[in-house]
């Protein structure tokens, strides 16, 4: 295929000339674009009829996809263009480059001289290793100093964080199906789910177990796990409304909609359930057994996240007898 040999499919003998054609089949992954797959007679030849092309099952290939050292969506504190223009470099200490993407590897390209320093990598926050850049390799330009690969598909982080001495970032490389870099900003993930058992005036009730016939108010707690604030609303100067729609057994029973704060990277709230569509935030018990309580924050799209696969979250919620 494209002019690089599969294998050698041996065709039994037929017996003559003219008896049945023997199917074989084979195996192959086509690559992306235009394929050319072509057979050559290895032996004493056959009467190849017809062959046909089968769709199987899809099975997807990760390439190596470059990020130059002056790409916007690279982070920089404390890093400055190097004279010559083909990497990043600090001296100081406390100086980051952050880059996320989404894929299974990741490396770290620089410079390797005698004279340079080290840095603490880390990806998704946790740390890695010290990379002492002298030690990294072979002398040379552009080398790869830092590589990590098996990583679960999805959205990953990647700081390379100065220990003192000369840090270069030449280029980054991330490992990947696909070569579109998610573009920076917030990304929301439900931490935690719970409930307010109240009366029938708001006040809170008296037992904290939720029990048949009891109204209860969800909550959420949400964490902006992203490398942007969530946006201002131009109009209003606040921030974007972050809402979110409770359910319960699949069934959307209220939402939150009045939170306008601007949540930073890192930062968590909580959003409190306060309309439905029959008008009250409250959620009454109809029965015992157990229910699965879940939120979905963002739901409606208000603002762009760099992952929203993981705007989700379910709790189970047990009603016994009393």
């Amino acid at each position: 295929m494209n002019g690089v040999k599969q294998s050698t499919v041996t065709l039994p003998s037929t017996g003559s000339w003219t008896a049945n054609l023997t199917a074989r089949q084979y195996g192959i992954t086509l690559q992306p674009g235009y394929n050319t797959i072509s057979f050559t007679s290895a032996g004493k030849g056959a009467n190849l009829d017809y062959f046909k092309l089968e769709e199987g099952l899809y099975v997807p290939l990760s390439h190596w996809y470059p990020a130059a050292h002056d790409h916007p969506y690279i982070d920089y504190v404390g890093f400055t263009p190097a004279p010559n223009g083909v990497s990043h470099v600090t001296y100081e200490e406390d100086a980051t480059a952050a880059f996320s993407f989404n894929g299974i590897g990741v490396r770290w390209r620089s410079d390797i001289k005698s004279d340079m320093g080290s840095a603490d990598v880390y990806v998704d926050g946790e740390f890695k290793e010290t990379v002492v850049i002298p030690q990294a390799g072979l002398e040379g330009d552009h080398k790869i100093v830092y590589e990590l690969t098996g990583l679960a598909y999805g959205l990953h982080r990647i700081e390379i964080a100065g220990n003192g001495g000369k840090v270069m970032v030449s280029g980054l490389e991330y490992e990947s199906y696909e070569s579109v870099l998610p573009v920076p900003g917030p990304d929301l993930t439900v931490t935690d789910i719970g409930w307010h058992i109240v009366n029938s005036d708001g006040s809170p009730s008296a037992h904290s177990t939720p029990q048949l016939g009891d109204s209860l108010i969800f909550w959420a707690k949400v964490k902006n796990i992203g490398v942007r604030p969530t946006p201002l609303n131009a109009s209003t100067g606040l921030g974007q409304i972050t809402g979110g729609a409770f359910s319960v057994n699949g069934g959307v029973v209220s939402w939150t909609d009045t939170n306008t704060s601007v949540i930073q990277p890192g930062e968590e709230i909580t959003l409190t359930a306060n309309a439905s569509a029959q008008g009250t935030p409250r959620w009454t018990v109809p029965t015992i057994g157990e229910f699965t309580v879940s939120f979905f924050v963002n739901d409606i799209w208000r603002y762009a996240e760099m992952n929203k696969e993981n705007n989700k979250r379910a709790q189970a919620l047990e009603i016994s007898l009393p």
